[in-house]
């Protein structure tokens, strides 16, 4: 039986050419510009005394940057520093400026916890329920936030409700952070936003995430609550 014909060297080299290409596009798409993770791989090329010319962006420096084992290190890099660093509020779709009780159609539900701290007047009417100091002020905090959410929903309010079911979940993302990294602090603003030792924090603080944690899922997976997700998600976004 014949065996399977190996693909011409020349389509093997053109593949790989193609692959590093999209590889240099996605990593340009990601950091705006692969330049900006350039000097400490361009300092190592001096350091080596590396005569291989060294480009500024494009698929020759992802070659470059991977054959020394430098590439995934400067995204990883790259990716820690804080996103609120590039934070374009005009781009921004939530405004506070905007009352979406009067106006629900301009809310959109976005990702995550996006806009829970801008929405009023949900903002205002939820936050102020909002605590994880300890596991006794996290039950009560996150068990009041779910009434609210299960009110929105009877009151055919889907933008309280879904703003409610945020609040649940910064809940347990603010007391990770904090059960984290001491003082609830992620990265050191004095030190070009280095992160600090993770582990460092409040243990108490994670009994109090998880006390969130279920709530927020619950609210996530509420029937009602889910179906109005759907149908909003695909109107306006």
């Amino acid at each position: 039986m014949r065996g399977v014909r190996a693909p011409p060297r020349v389509y093997t080299q053109l593949s790989h050419r193609i692959f590093v290409s999209i590889v240099a596009l996605k990593i340009k798409h990601i950091t705006g510009c692969l330049s900006i993770l350039l000097p400490s791989a361009k300092g190592y090329f001096l350091a080596q005394d590396k005569t291989t010319p060294f480009f500024d962006c494009g698929a020759d420096a992802v070659l470059q940057l991977s054959a020394h084992g430098l590439l995934m290190p400067l995204i990883m890099a790259k990716q820690q520093r804080p996103s609120y660093l590039n934070f374009d509020q005009d781009q921004y779709p939530w405004k506070p400026d905007i009352d979406y009780r009067k106006h629900p159609e301009q809310y959109r539900v976005g990702k995550g916890e996006q806009g829970v701290l801008i929405c009023e007047p949900y903002k205002s009417e939820i936050g102020k329920y909002w605590r994880f100091k300890d596991t006794t002020v996290a039950k009560e905090s996150s068990e009041q936030i779910y009434a609210m959410f299960e009110q929105y929903l009877a009151d055919d309010d889907f933008v309280g409700a879904d703003m409610a079911r945020k609040y649940l979940q910064m809940g347990y993302t603010r007391a990770r952070r904090y059960a984290n990294y001491k003082g609830g602090m992620k990265y050191q603003k004095a030190n070009d936003y280095k992160l600090n030792e993770r582990g460092t924090g409040d243990p108490e603080k994670a009994a109090a995430a998880q006390i969130f944690y279920d709530l927020y899922k619950k609210a996530e997976a509420q029937p009602d609550y889910k179906q109005r997700k759907l149908n909003w998600k695909q109107q306006f976004g």
